[in-house]
């Protein structure tokens, strides 16, 4: 830690800088964007539109996507917060099954067919409308994914 610190009066300027982002106006310059990707949110099946924005290779900023039927527009609290959890030191990078009580790594293929062999048993259980799924409109993203 350098003198300034232990004296308390380094403001940290470099850490606390402001820029004039083109899109997000006068804002912290940790949020400056290089370029915005079209994507939907991840929280839940509403399907909400939005656009990350990326700087050096990560999400440093989230804004709704006005044009979006779902959302015109508008992020609830957690869509607002997805930026932060995508580079998360602990998020999952890979599918997991709970084995033993354990979360264990397995391969896409395993995943996807252990899903859908548990989706056809609760539609056995309880019929074809037991359960429902959202499907994305892929026009929606075109040419920005």
């Amino acid at each position: 830690m350098n003198l300034m610190r232990l004296l308390g009066i380094d403001t940290l300027r470099a850490e606390y800088a402001y820029s004039d982002d083109p899109t997000l106006g006068y804002t912290s310059a940790k949020r400056s964007a290089d370029r915005w990707v079209k994507t939907t949110c991840g929280y839940c099946s509403v399907g909400c539109g939005m656009e990350l924005g990326v700087k050096d290779g990560r999400a440093v900023a989230v804004r709704g996507q006005e044009d979006h039927p779902v959302n015109l527009g508008k992020l609830c609290p957690k869509g607002l917060s997805e930026h932060h959890i995508i580079g998360a030191s602990n998020r999952a990078l890979h599918p997991l099954l709970r084995r033993d009580g354990k979360l264990q790594p397995v391969s896409w293929d395993e995943a996807l067919g252990t899903m859908a062999a548990k989706f056809r048993a609760v539609q056995g259980e309880h019929g074809n409308n037991a359960l429902g799924i959202v499907r994305r409109q892929l026009d929606l993203l075109a040419d920005d994914n």
